[in-house]
This record gives structure tokens, sequence and C-alpha cells, in this order.
């Protein structure tokens, strides 16, 4: 699954405060859910202090169904806009960021968050981009995990 690495605070208010559209001076033919990741530059770093925001991984989820020049969102700012829905906290998957978007490498933290219960099946596999069966069966053959 791609991701869009987006600086906190703004992560943690479009998961947790309506954010519903992301900024960015490029347009995007995009359309689909995203992993969100923050990264580890940060805008305000008393806000994050505070709210204890993490950074350096994903750590959600969003779809971006349009890219507009214009709206009336009280969250636009920029000269074109990813909006943006339904978005879903995941627990924090360290992972290096990049520009635009990227396909972070990160089978091994989620298959480890599973594990430990952190994260569900049908989490994991949507992360990793596949079914819940090739998900199972990936876990099952995890090496560092055979025989537990």
């Amino acid at each position: 699954m791609k991701a869009l690495s987006i600086r906190q605070p703004w992560c943690h208010h479009i998961l947790q405060n309506g954010k519903d559209i992301e900024n960015r001076s490029w347009p995007t033919k995009f359309r689909g859910t995203v992993l969100i990741h923050a990264s580890k530059k940060v805008e305000d770093k008393d806000y994050c202090k505070i709210h204890n925001l993490d950074v350096g991984g994903i750590v959600g989820m969003i779809d971006i169904v349009d890219c507009v020049s214009d709206s009336k969102s009280n969250w636009y700012m920029g000269e074109y806009g990813f909006v943006l829905e339904r978005p879903r906290p995941l627990p924090l998957i360290p992972c290096k960021g990049a520009l635009g978007f990227f396909s972070p490498d990160i089978t091994t933290q989620v298959v480890d968050l599973w594990f430990e219960d952190t994260l569900t099946e049908g989490q994991g596999s949507k992360i990793l981009g596949m079914d819940i069966i090739s998900f199972r069966k990936l876990c099952d053959e995890a090496p560092e995990r055979q025989g537990q």
C-alpha cells in the first residue's frame, strides 16, 4: 500500500480532529486508501510534546477521494488539496518516509504487531495490500515465530 509523509501535528488533526484536506503544491490523480506516515520533522514541537504525538512511522490510514484547487474547508490553504475521508488511526509502525507517495517496507513490523495483538488480521492484510488468507500464511511462515 502507498504511504504519504505528513508532518505532525497535521497527522493528528487528520486522524482525530476532522482535518479533511491535505494541502500540497502538486496535484494527484490517485484515489484510494493510503497510509499516513508521520515524518520525524514536525511543525509545532510544543503541541506534539503536549499531546505525545508519534513521529517517524505509519500512524494511520485515510482515503483520498478527490484533489481540488479550491475548497470551502477550513483546513484548505494550498495550491491543491487532497480531499480526505475515513480516517483510521493505527499503532505506530516505525519506518522511513519519502517525498510524494511511497511504498514503505513494513512487512516485519506489521507481522510483529499482529502477533502482539496490536493489529487485527484485517488491518494487517489491508496495510500490506493482501487478502486475509495471504496475510495468515505470511504470519504462519514468519521465521522468528515458528515453533511458538
